[in-house]
């Protein structure tokens, strides 16, 4: 599987219709949960934007207007805990997400804003990421995320 990244960043508005739907960055060395993580969100109303290779993440963490981002922990290369320490010291507000079978040292747990095991599903994730997100929103605005939860199973 190729990554599903692509080199410009992803448009916030087209034909000059503004688009609302959160930007996620997913990163996992491991491509088949990637596919799950793309199909899953994109039904459920984000834009995402995956990547196996975790420095390649890295430039798009620096260089792509991004809502929240979902790691896996164990990772070649550089682990989840190192690319939560990229996010936090480019983008402070977004939300951080580890989706990870393994367990994590606590100073990992510190450093994201969220942790969903891999056991509990992509449903679980979704709800976490709709929770991440609606908290950034203003509380007199519209919620982006606020959507009913049936994790586009009536599609």
């Amino acid at each position: 599987m190729e990554n599903y990244i692509a080199e410009t960043s992803v448009p916030r508005e087209i034909g000059g219709v503004k688009l609302t739907e959160p930007i996620v960055l997913c990163v996992d060395d491991n491509e088949v949960i990637l596919e799950l993580l793309w199909e899953t969100l994109t039904v459920n109303g984000f834009r995402v934007v995956c990547d196996s290779n975790s420095e390649r993440a890295r430039r798009t963490i620096h260089s792509m207007e991004i809502d929240a981002v979902v790691l896996d922990y164990d990772m070649p290369g550089c682990n989840g805990l190192e690319l939560a320490a990229t996010v936090r010291g480019n983008k402070p507000q977004v939300p951080i997400l580890m989706f990870s079978g393994s367990l994590l040292p606590s100073e990992a747990l510190k450093s994201v804003s969220s942790f969903v095991a891999k056991s509990q599903g992509v449903f679980a994730l979704i709800d976490a990421l709709r929770r991440e997100l609606d908290h950034l929103q203003p509380k007199s605005g519209p919620q982006l995320c606020a959507k009913a939860t049936d994790h586009g199973q009536n599609s």
